[in-house]
């Protein structure tokens, strides 16, 4: 529906030409990932070499295990930019509620509103 908030794409995977056995249950896990000159936009706007190794730490209990395992090792910046990091997607509710956390009083007050409220639908709508 045109008012729903995320991002929706339909994909089918046709599996006839290839040795890849998948029966009616099956799931297929899509990683995402975000286009080079994209990254290297990015990465050029923050002023991040794209080679440095990063240490992550998750403050979020509900990531997936795949995030949850890039904090226990060194991770390029141009990984994380690459597969981790949605670059140019939409803010979502929950990610205003969590960059609420790293916010100001002032700050943190208008992200939680904005998660919560009205706000956030004209916001999605302006970008």
């Amino acid at each position: 529906p045109s008012d729903y908030e995320r991002d929706i794409r339909h994909f089918v995977i046709d599996n006839t030409e290839v040795d890849l056995p998948f029966n009616l249950g099956d799931a297929v896990g899509l990683y995402p990932q975000n286009l080079p000159e994209d990254v290297d936009e990015a990465l050029a706007w923050f002023n991040i070499e794209g080679d440095r190794l990063l240490s992550l730490t998750c403050l979020d209990e509900t990531a997936s295990a795949r995030l949850m395992a890039l904090g226990k090792q060194h991770t390029s910046a141009r990984q994380i930019f690459t597969e981790i990091l949605d670059i140019f997607g939409k803010p979502s509710r929950s990610f205003c509620s969590a960059l609420a956390k790293f916010a100001s009083a002032s700050e943190a007050a208008e992200l939680k509103d904005i998660a919560q409220g009205a706000r956030f639908k004209e916001l999605q709508d302006l970008s």
